[in-house]
Formats: structure tokens, C-alpha cells, sequence
């Protein structure tokens, strides 16, 4: 799919992957790091400004989902890396939901937007 194609969708509950997908995340963080350790690392993780972008221009016609398989002990430290990077986003969970549309990196490759 291309960005494009991407970009025109209306009235949608958009879901987006956080780690390994608008985040770019080491591997592995969650194994063997301390919540300290995790916490550092996430609050410096790099994003993918190409998605963000994307996502700016979805959230004015569409709900956006960011969603995370992480602990909710990170909640606040997610949040917070969203809004220090400008991500628009309606609701965070904690959890992989179902939703309209995935992009994930094991549903719509991130990889594969052109």
C-alpha cells in the first residue's frame, strides 16, 4: 500500500503499532532490563518520521489507536514520548486491539508503505 492510498481514509479507527513500527526499537529492551534501564530506553527511542507524518495528517479525518504490547507500568513514559515527538494520537492502550485498519509490523508492514 502506498502512503497515498493511505492517506485518504475517512471515518476510520486507525490502530498503529508502537515498537518496531513508529517507534524504532532495540532488540531486545523488555528482556533481562530493569524498569530503569526500560525506562531510559524508551524515553529515547528514536521515531519513524515518515509514520508520524502519516499519522498527522490521518488524525484529521480518522481516530488514531497507538497501541503497545508494553507493561502498563511504561503508560506514562509512552505518553510522554508520543507528545515530546508530536504524535496526534486519541487513545494509547496497553494492549494489541482489533480494530479497522492494523499497522503493525505483522499486519500492514510498515515496510512496505512506499
Amino acid at each position: 500500500m502506498e502512503i497515498k492510498q493511505l492517506l485518504k481514509l475517512k471515518n476510520q479507527i486507525i490502530a498503529i503499532d508502537l515498537d518496531n513500527t513508529l517507534a524504532i526499537t532495540p532488540e531486545p529492551v523488555w528482556e533481562d532490563t530493569t524498569y530503569g534501564e526500560a525506562t531510559k530506553i524508551y524515553e529515547n527511542l528514536k521515531i519513524n518520521k515518515k509514520l508520524r507524518d502519516a499519522i498527522k495528517v490521518l488524525s484529521r479525518d480518522n481516530k488514531i489507536f497507538i497501541y503497545t504490547s508494553r507493561d502498563d507500568y511504561y503508560r506514562e513514559v509512552t505518553i510522554a514520548w508520543l507528545c515530546k515527538n508530536c504524535v496526534p494520537f486519541d487513545w494509547l492502550t496497553m494492549k494489541k486491539p482489533i480494530y479497522d485498519l492494523f499497522i503493525d509490523d505483522k499486519v500492514l508492514n510498515i515496510k512496505d508503505l512506499k
